[in-house]
């Protein structure tokens, strides 16, 4: 919270207007020899000042976040009377969640109240059925977990999300697919207990620091809230998590409660965005389990096309709990994370006067006048980034592969050293420069 804030927070509170006034009348009338004390007005605001510090300590203090919020129930592709019929059934299965993930749960907003934090009436009501807490396994950072139910097929598919709470990224995920036949009956379809917290937790994926610049996100190229024939979001959540085993996947869903706790708990946070972003149109009676699904896809950062397009063939395998992903698909996302690895270094693929072509590009990590360099065999060579291009050029690089997205970086040290296949990596030179001039430890000899 700002002090501006803190201020006009602790202003309009009772017991600080009653002893501003207090505080005015009486300090007012003091004399010392030279004549008043204080003015009037410089009187009150030094009086509040007081005040505000003395009640600050708990609106300073940082807010300790909880390392596991589970959101209530989104359910998605069924219809009012459902939720009615089997409202029973899923308190009680929320409740076996909560007792299998959480040791200690309570109200987000209870949580947050007792540190001191006041909240909007509206905001505290939202958030109240969030139930928060410690684990009763290890997350890596804050996070929260989505319960969904939804239709695919002729199943109705129970799934939780772990989603981490900086950048909204799915770290594991598990999906159990039931017949709608079984929530006709009065048992319940399914438990969830500690077996199906410790599957959660072993299908926690670590973090791969080699492909932190491949991101990739899916939407719909049609909605469609089907409750009788089914659900695209649904597929698009089981394809998500097909792909979260492997790469840095987003949940789909696109909640809103998870927007209000990241701007809540985590509100510096700026979620990475998505190297691709694929668009999927199932169909208007997608009852499986062979999709037809029409596919159609754009580099985030360029809006390039990205293939394979067109149409392809998904699989539901409600015996096996999951959704099977095309091979060619799966295959070319492999090939192009590939291409994004963090530790490989941007690679000269042309050169064109002061101009150079690098085979790495904003998908990777670079930057509007990011500074970068070499220094090889006596060569140093210094330059930045002027410019991206998108495969409309029809680059290769060194490396072999064709140049999807890339950066052009103008060389402004040793223009004519430059080669094709010279690697490239950032200036570690601070800038500006510091005043008055002094020489940095790096690159000062130059």
């Amino acid at each position: 919270m700002s002090f501006v804030g803190l201020i006009t927070e602790k202003m309009i509170k009772p017991y600080i207007c009653m002893a501003l006034t207090f505080c005015n009348r009486y300090w007012a009338g003091k004399q010392t020899q030279n004549g008043k004390l204080f003015s009037k007005p410089l009187l009150t605001w030094f009086s509040c000042l007081i005040f505000t510090l003395s009640h600050a300590h708990q609106a300073f203090a940082e807010t300790i976040v909880p390392e596991l919020s589970v959101l209530p129930w989104q359910l998605i592709g069924v219809d009012n009377e459902f939720a009615t019929r089997n409202k029973t059934k899923l308190a009680a299965l929320y409740q076996q969640l909560k007792q299998s993930l959480l040791t200690e749960s309570q109200p987000l907003d209870q949580l947050l109240e007792k540190q001191g934090q006041i909240l909007p009436l509206n905001l505290k009501h939202s958030i109240h059925p969030v139930a928060s807490g410690k684990p009763t396994f290890s997350v890596p950072g804050p996070s929260y977990l989505v319960p969904v139910l939804c239709l695919a097929g002729e199943s109705i598919v129970v799934a939780t999300e772990l989603v981490t709470l900086s950048d909204n990224a799915l770290i594991a995920s598990k999906q159990q697919f039931t017949p709608k036949t079984a929530w006709d009956s009065p048992a319940a379809p399914l438990a969830i207990g500690a077996p199906w917290a410790q599957d959660l937790a072993a299908a926690i994926r670590g973090a791969d620091t080699e492909a932190l610049a491949f991101k990739v996100d899916f939407t719909l190229l049609r909605s469609s809230h089907n409750s009788i024939e089914g659900t695209h979001e649904c597929f698009n959540m089981l394809v998500a998590h097909e792909l979260q085993k492997t790469m840095m996947v987003p949940t789909p869903l696109d909640l809103l409660e998870g927007y209000r706790l990241r701007q809540l708990l985590s509100p510096t946070s700026q979620p990475k965005r998505s190297t691709r972003t694929f668009l999927l149109d199932w169909g208007r009676d997608p009852k499986g389990p062979q999709l037809s699904a029409l596919l159609r896809s754009s580099e985030s950062v360029l809006g390039s096309q990205f293939t394979p397009r067109g149409s392809m063939t998904f699989e539901l395998m409600p015996a096996e709990n999951r959704i099977s992903i095309p091979l060619t698909f799966t295959q070319t996302l492999k090939d192009f994370r590939s291409e994004l690895l963090s530790n490989d270094k941007p690679q000269v693929a042309k050169i064109d006067r002061a101009w150079v072509y690098l085979d790495r590009g904003r998908a990777w990590g670079l930057d509007m006048n990011d500074r970068v360099y070499f220094e090889e065999g006596g060569r140093f060579v210094k330059g930045h980034v002027v410019g991206f291009y998108g495969a409309g050029l029809g680059l290769k690089s060194p490396r072999g592969f064709a140049i999807k997205e890339g950066a052009i970086v103008f060389v402004r040290k040793s223009q004519k050293q430059v080669k094709i296949g010279d690697v490239f990596d950032f200036d570690p030179t601070v800038f500006p420069t510091p005043w008055p001039a002094v020489r940095q430890p790096s690159k000062a000899t130059h």
